[in-house]
């Protein structure tokens, strides 16, 4: 089988998403489908970690710690942040009248939904809210709902509208997010995450992995016997000109809403177990100079804004061109007690300018070699 580039394996990733909204009238097998795409043909893969010399940031690193951070605190206003179809909302609201209401609701009196019905109401979920609501007797709903019915209805569409800005919101609450780069050697990079220079990097050597159960309480992997987990990933960001078009997600959560406060069993075979990997994947291409991965912990509610797992081990630690002698000689004497995931002494490396070279990189030097070429 054919190794993927890290590029190839972001334009797949890209087509995956957007054609894998699980739709009711999707297969079971589907989940398994998606699950097997996202898996396939990825490489190893090194990735790097910029930070500054704060005492955190020195400690995470001695004790090979990563830090998992709400998104809402990143610098980009719109990370994890997507776009939702408020017009589609709209003419979903606007093509219901009363009197095809009246028609569903018949139906669901007088027998079960056929397949294309099931297909063109939106899922089992809806059904499910119809066949609720016709349980309510005849003489109530022509009393006070259908005289009502365009008042009910644009009470909803607000409602809707209020509730999809609501959720926005709080589905990127859910999701905690560490950031890597596929380049170490960036001077832009190492100006905006490493403290113009004065910080580090750490090399990670990782193999892309997708679906794992991650225990909150432990910071450990773990298996399905866990019943505080979250869903683990690392995946490459995706850059493109506008923001991910979430509308379909929002449409099932609003199912799901409905479906919770009616008392109704919720089916989640149609749910979208994709969600926080679309939301936190997704940026604007103006970022795309940065190459970046994601760790994405999704099912995240409750935990920190900042929240610290043992997740990767370093391979190898760069310090920054303009790094304190003091921060230099710490991280030196953290570097000098660890190891690689083999075993071996934890390589240490300085980011030096090459004058000979035209290009605008930095070049990594072994530590010792340093002070004697440079």
């Amino acid at each position: 089988m054919k190794i993927e580039t890290p590029t190839q394996y972001r334009k797949r990733l890209q087509s995956l998403f957007y054609s894998s909204d699980l739709l009711p009238i999707d297969p079971p097998e589907e989940k398994e489908r998606i699950s097997a795409a996202l898996k396939c043909n990825i490489p190893h893969i090194d990735l790097f970690q910029y930070r500054s010399c704060t005492k955190y940031s020195v400690y995470n690193f001695w004790k090979n710690q990563q830090v998992l951070v709400n998104p809402a605190k990143f610098n980009d206003p719109f990370d994890s942040f997507p776009a939702c179809d408020n017009k589609r909302i709209e003419n979903s609201f606007s093509s219901l009248t009363a009197t095809r209401f009246r028609e569903l609701i018949d139906i669901a009196r007088m027998r079960p939904f056929d397949a294309e019905e099931i297909k063109e109401l939106g899922g089992m979920q809806n059904i499910s809210i119809l066949q609720k609501i016709s349980e309510v007797p005849q003489e109530e709903l022509e009393k006070s709902f259908y005289p009502n019915f365009e008042k009910i209805k644009q009470n909803g569409l607000n409602q809707t509208i209020d509730f999809v800005n609501a959720l926005v919101k709080m589905l990127q609450q859910t999701i905690r997010i560490a950031c890597f780069s596929e380049v170490y050697n960036s001077p832009i990079m190492w100006g905006h995450y490493a403290d113009s220079g004065k910080g580090f990097c750490i090399k990670y050597s990782i193999k892309p992995f997708y679906h794992l159960l991650f225990c909150k309480g432990k910071k450990v992997f773990t298996d399905s016997s866990c019943t505080n987990q979250g869903w683990l990933s690392i995946l490459p960001v995706i850059y493109q000109n506008e923001r991910y078009n979430c509308t379909r997600i929002i449409e099932e959560q609003q199912k799901y809403f409905v479906a919770d406060t009616l008392k109704l069993e919720l089916d989640l075979s149609y749910f979208d177990f994709l969600r926080g990997f679309k939301i936190s994947c997704f940026k604007s291409i103006d970022w795309k100079y940065e190459k970046e991965w994601r760790l994405i912990l999704d099912r995240a509610t409750g935990l920190p804004d900042y929240y610290v797992a043992s997740i990767f081990n370093a391979e190898a630690l760069y310090l920054g061109p303009q790094i304190a002698l003091d921060d230099e000689i710490m991280l030196l004497n953290y570097a000098s007690t660890m190891k690689k995931a083999d075993g071996k002494p934890l390589p240490v490396y300085k980011m030096v300018v090459d004058w000979s070279q035209r290009k605008f990189q930095l070049k990594a030097v072994p530590y010792r070699q340093e002070k004697s070429k440079y």
